[in-house]
């Protein structure tokens, strides 16, 4: 090497392949897993090129067998000195082979061995913390004051004592918090679910809460309708032909950063907490093969699991400061930028769960008559309602191709990608009971779309030479009763 240089995060390297695994007798788990690394060149070619670019973009352009070898190498070394002790080390694996080989084959291939350190990572499933009694009177999930990680896993604890409500783990989080899903489902006669035939004959509604953590008040709601579900005959019944997912708390870490804050002061915004572990929020990782935070991969995996014919992001923003536009202060948001100025309450809760509640009704329409009044918009704002909803909506909608659905937020297996805003950074007591309860109506609204529209489950059989296939399928989005849509296509 003549230069160095930071080593940055390895790109150009497809995933590692489990190849082969070794078992020895008597021995509990496995002795070694072997993953397979492919790459294009065995060893730098830093010294032909380095007329044409930097060292470090060469090799970051054509990472070799010999780079990557001497990586693990190095963290071998590491470990014997008692450093990343639960790095590609597992409490049941013996051993973790990496065998690195040119694409073309041209070349022999490397093979570094990790041994198991004295601090390995332990595959044992995370569990909730165990129920609480329920209690007799009052609710189970608390709305007084914003609910921490901690809290959030003993209450799916608790309410996991009601067969409808099916908690189980997903991820530990960058500082170590346990990341439990949940879902919302009638009782099933057996012992074992097919997800994909729930798929094929039931829609569902997957609700992502506090993805930004300092935007408190969705764990707070989606585990009151949890409750809800698990408690109220009627809210039961919606099971019968709607599942529903939760994740209560995406972002743990910056939800922790947020509730330590809001101990200290209540009425701060405390958007320290908005972030994850490491600064970059977790919305912007959700998307990346080899995320920075474990977390990031929780959403993108439990999309691809429910299929979700409406998908909501559960979000919220300050009650004031930023928003407040009419007490002579306006402020930057994000950046000095003058298009973010225009945040402020009436783009919050867009969903006819407001017509359920007369008070909010009231309230939105009272923001939206200030909102008129004070500010000019150009000719190129709309402001379109219909049934009372604002709708932000293309002049003309796009043809679908006639490929396969390119991946999860394809619109065909998700027809309805909704965020609703609550006024929640940092909401308790009585504004927390308010946001809160708005939130529950959104997110009931948007399941009872689904359990009274049209959700037509279609069963086919085709015989050919002897054998018969049959399959299930519905098609969507589930529509209203009585809208006429010609489906042929």
């Amino acid at each position: 090497m003549v230069d160095k240089y930071p080593l940055p995060n390895i790109d150009n390297v497809p995933a590692p392949k489990l190849r082969a695994l070794r078992t020895q007798t008597g021995t509990e788990g496995l002795a070694q897993l072997r993953f397979d690394v492919e790459t294009e060149v065995d060893s730098s070619v830093y010294p032909a090129m380095k007329r044409r670019g930097a060292e470090e973009d060469i090799d970051r352009t054509f990472p070799s067998n010999e780079r990557l070898e001497g990586m693990a190498q190095h963290l071998r070394a590491l470990q014997d000195r008692g450093l990343f002790g639960a790095t590609l080390s597992y409490d049941r694996v013996g051993a973790v082979a990496l065998r690195f080989e040119t694409d073309d084959s041209t070349a022999a291939s490397r093979t570094a061995v990790l041994p198991q350190t004295d601090a390995p990572h332990s595959i044992e499933t995370p569990a909730l913390p165990p129920a609480a009694e329920i209690p007799e009177e009052g609710p189970i999930v608390q709305w007084e004051t914003p609910i921490p990680p901690a809290e959030a896993n003993q209450l799916m604890g608790t309410l996991s004592q009601f067969s409808e409500v099916q908690p189980y783990y997903m991820e530990t989080s960058f500082l170590g918090h346990d990341m439990f899903a949940l879902d919302l489902r009638a009782r099933q006669g057996g012992a074992y679910v097919s997800q994909a035939t729930l798929n094929a004959q039931r829609p569902a509604v997957y609700l992502n809460a506090r993805e930004d953590g300092n935007e408190v008040s969705s764990t707070s709601y989606t585990l009151r309708l949890a409750e809800q579900v698990a408690t109220d005959p009627e809210m039961r019944s919606l099971l019968d032909s709607v599942d529903v997912t939760i994740l209560p708390v995406a972002n743990p870490d910056g939800a922790q950063v947020a509730y330590d804050r809001y101990r200290v002061n209540p009425d701060f915004m405390h958007h320290v907490g908005y972030y994850a572990a490491l600064g970059p929020s977790l919305g912007r990782e959700a998307d990346e093969e080899d995320p920075l935070y474990p977390a990031a991969t929780v959403k993108p995996r439990l999309r691809r699991t429910t299929l979700p014919d409406i998908f909501m992001n559960l979000h919220g923003y300050p009650h004031h400061e930023w928003v407040q536009y009419f007490s002579g202060y306006s402020a930057w948001v994000f950046s000095r930028n003058g298009t973010s100025r225009s945040w402020w309450p009436t783009r919050g809760y867009f969903l006819t769960g407001f017509g359920q509640r007369d008070r909010l009704m009231e309230l939105s329409q009272d923001e939206y008559t200030r909102y008129r009044k004070y500010l000019t918009q150009g000719d190129g704002y709309g402001e379109y309602f219909r049934n009372g909803v604002r709708v932000h909506s293309a002049l003309k909608g796009e043809e679908v191709s006639d490929g396969p659905p390119s991946g999860v937020h394809d619109r065909r297996i998700t027809p309805f990608s909704i965020t609703p805003e609550a006024q929640d950074e940092t909401a308790y007591g009585d504004w927390m009971k308010l946001q809160a309860g708005a939130g529950l109506t959104a997110v009931t609204s948007a399941i009872r779309y689904l359990y009274d529209g049209e959700n037509t489950v279609h069963h086919e059989a085709e015989a050919t030479e002897g054998t018969v296939r049959r399959w299930v399928y519905r098609k969507k989005p589930v529509l209203p009763p009585n809208v006429e849509v010609d489906r042929s296509e």
